[in-house]
């Protein structure tokens, strides 16, 4: 490297340095300026809450990287986003308080679903990319579980369920729903 392109890349360096540094004494302004406004009003006790509509997590370029927001509906929810800004992990609460963690493929479009129901039961559930539902796993409110399979259509085709007393059931099924076969112990 000559001296010319070395003295360049020293020159470049110590531009983002000073950058760097009136960031910091900006920053270091701003706080002190808030510690004076806190003693000069009185304010001896330490902040124990901090109220918001919305709580937004932005790298160090501004993107939005996760957001803890009430939303319009009065809801609560979370959402984490990648950095094109896509939706990839959403927390919720719906109206009725039933909690559900959202699973988001790199389109944003929602791949996967766990939720606690209004009735207590609980499920999984698997979507394609177009948001048709293909797999789920079942809780019903007698104790019951399932698995259950679905075709491209979102109609349920087959079906692994354990009844109230522990005795398995098999069921497949054509594109009406209706029973093509079953299968349970004798």
């Amino acid at each position: 490297m000559t001296l010319e392109e070395r003295l360049a890349v020293v020159e470049g360096e110590l531009k983002r340095l000073e950058s760097r540094a009136r960031r910091a004494r900006g920053l270091a302004a701003a706080l002190g300026g808030l510690l004076g406004i806190l003693v000069v009003g009185g304010a001896t006790e330490p902040v124990t809450s901090l109220v918001a509509r919305e709580f937004r997590l932005e790298d160090e370029k501004g993107k939005l990287r996760g957001c803890l927001a009430v939303r319009p509906d009065g809801t609560p929810g979370l959402g984490l986003f990648d950095e094109e800004g896509r939706l990839r992990l959403s927390l919720d609460l719906a109206d009725n308080g039933a909690p559900g963690v959202n699973l988001h493929d790199a389109s944003g479009h929602l791949r996967g679903a766990l939720a606690v129901r209004p009735d207590g039961t609980s499920g999984f559930a698997i979507f394609d990319e177009r948001g048709v539902i293909r797999a789920s796993i079942d809780q019903g409110t007698d104790s019951t579980a399932g698995i259950h399979v679905y075709d491209p259509n979102g109609c349920l085709r087959g079906a692994i369920a354990f009844r109230p007393d522990g005795t398995p059931a098999v069921g497949l099924f054509d594109s009406t729903g209706a029973v093509l076969e079953s299968f349970e112990p004798r």
